[in-house]
């Protein structure tokens, strides 16, 4: 990936490419990093029950009790 300095003497489209390779890197290590969470929140609750778990998450215990009931998607959209 470029930096946007090194970007800064290419053309538009060359730019525009950098940007979306970017973008969808960012967005995997963003997708894999809320999967280890989630696989962590739901890990924590067993052990230590969704109030503990909220606490450290810095979530709601409700939105922790959903994560844990799958009602919250892992997948993140467009």
């Amino acid at each position: 990936m470029s930096t946007d300095a090194e970007d800064a003497d290419l053309p538009l489209l060359d730019r525009i490419e950098n940007a979306g390779k970017t973008f969808h890197a960012d967005k995997a290590r963003y997708q894999q990093s809320r999967e280890e969470l989630f696989d962590a929140i739901v890990d924590g609750v067993t052990k230590f029950g969704p109030s503990e778990v909220a606490r450290r998450a810095g979530f709601t215990r409700e939105y922790v009790a959903r994560i844990r009931d799958g009602k919250v998607k892992r997948q993140v959209r467009d």
